[in-house]
């Protein structure tokens, strides 16, 4: 489960008149909430409470410009108010430079945190930063020893990636599965109509491609055109998929 946190750091949190006091504490009462409804749903197998983090500017553009070592000390301020409660792993997503992705998962490696880190893509398959995707996650890995948990992309038309192989074989790492996630959006827009206001369909993908537990469906697709969407066969499938990411998760923290 992710805390509704992506905009609660410093920055964004002062544009609303909230000091840095009052931002640890609303990121760690929202961690509290949801550890309350982990405890209602102890019958569930295992849930992992992440705490969600996001760009220090414009998901869209890289507006914010900031070294790897200017993003991890600005970072780490929110992942370390994560830390010591019960947050299992932090979350980064639409994460529009290399040099904050790799900022956030130093930071969160630092704090002793699992991390997944998302990059978001324009539409010609590269970063806002104009980094092709696999060039991106090759860099991250190598400057950090491949230390995120896993990575994903996010807030893209899966028409906007790379062959889901493809990206697999240019990530340069010697743990299999490094791409964990695609969280894609139905429009095939830029991102200046999105920031224009454009609505967005946010569906969550296992993969480019969809896994043997997944089936496509037209629900939610507009009248112009019927994007594909993946959902899941079963609740029980989608429970085993739930499941195996948490041991991930937890066997890591565990460490």
């Amino acid at each position: 489960m992710e805390v509704p946190t992506w905009r609660a750091s410093r920055d964004w949190g002062a544009q609303l008149g909230h000091a840095p006091a009052d931002l640890a504490r609303l990121n760690k009462r929202a961690i509290e909430l949801l550890a309350e409804v982990r405890r209602e749903a102890a019958s569930v197998s295992p849930i992992v409470i992440s705490g969600n983090i996001g760009p220090r500017g414009d998901g869209y553009q890289p507006d914010t410009a900031m070294t790897a070592d200017e993003a991890q000390a600005f970072h780490a301020e929110q992942i370390g108010w994560f830390v010591g409660i019960e947050a299992d792993m932090v979350s980064a997503f639409t994460i529009s430079t290399v040099n904050e992705g790799v900022g956030i998962v130093r930071a969160a490696a630092e704090a002793g945190m699992p991390v997944a880190l998302s990059h978001t893509t324009e539409t010609d398959g590269r970063l806002p930063d104009g980094t092709p995707l696999g060039e991106a996650f090759e860099q991250t890995e190598m400057l950090t020893g491949s230390a995120a948990t896993y990575l994903m992309v996010n807030c893209a038309h899966p028409d906007h990636l790379p062959d889901g192989a493809g990206v697999r074989r240019q990530v340069a790492s010697p743990r299999p599965g490094r791409l964990g996630k695609c969280l894609a959006t139905e429009p095939c827009r830029t991102r200046t109509r999105l920031r224009a206001g454009t609505t967005c369909c946010v569906l969550a993908l296992r993969s480019r491609y969809a896994p043997s537990h997944l089936r496509p469906s037209s629900k939610c697709s507009p009248p112009h055109r019927k994007p594909t969407i993946w959902r899941r066969r079963s609740a029980r499938s989608a429970e085993f998929s739930v499941s195996a990411e948490a041991n991930l998760v937890l066997a890591l923290r565990s460490r």
